[in-house]
Formats: structure tokens, C-alpha cells, sequence
């Protein structure tokens, strides 16, 4: 019982009170994306950007954290498609 509780602590102090935890400077999404080369963006309701929400908070958001927007469900064929030569 006793070389358990010696084992169980020996690992305890090798692995888990050994991790460091590193704080982050937080430069957002789309800053970090931009260091490593990758092109971040987001599907997005284009009504939310119409609608202004949050005193524009909402806009702004999404200006600060991505590259690239595309419509959510604006252009699903339901949305654009009204019937045999009929498009909106």
C-alpha cells in the first residue's frame, strides 16, 4: 500500500506539478491567423450586419477578428431561386 501511494505521488510530481502554464498576450483571431500565414474568416448572417446590433459591437467584432466573411444562408438556393426563371 504504502510503494502505491509513493508511486502515485512520484508521478503527481513529475507530471502534474511540473506543467507551466504560459499567459498569452491576447492579440485576437484575426492578428494570430495573420502571423501564421492562415486566411481566418467566418460564415456570417448578412441581417446581424444590416441590423447594426450592439450599437455596432457586433460589427466591430467581426472586423477585429477575420479576414474573410461569407453569407450563412443567403445564398442557399431557397433564398435565391422563387421559381422557373425567377431569381432574387
Amino acid at each position: 500500500m504504502t510503494s502505491s501511494i509513493m508511486v502515485i505521488s512520484l508521478l503527481y510530481y513529475c507530471f502534474l506539478n511540473s506543467v507551466t502554464i504560459w499567459a498569452q498576450n491576447s492579440i485576437g483571431l484575426r492578428a494570430a491567423s495573420n502571423l501564421r500565414g492562415i486566411l481566418f474568416g467566418a460564415a456570417i448572417d448578412a441581417e446581424c450586419l444590416r441590423k447594426y446590433y450592439d450599437n455596432g459591437q457586433y460589427n466591430q467584432s467581426i472586423r477585429n477578428n477575420y479576414q474573410l466573411i461569407v453569407p450563412e444562408n443567403d445564398l442557399q438556393v431557397t433564398n435565391i431561386w422563387k421559381g422557373e426563371n425567377q431569381y432574387n
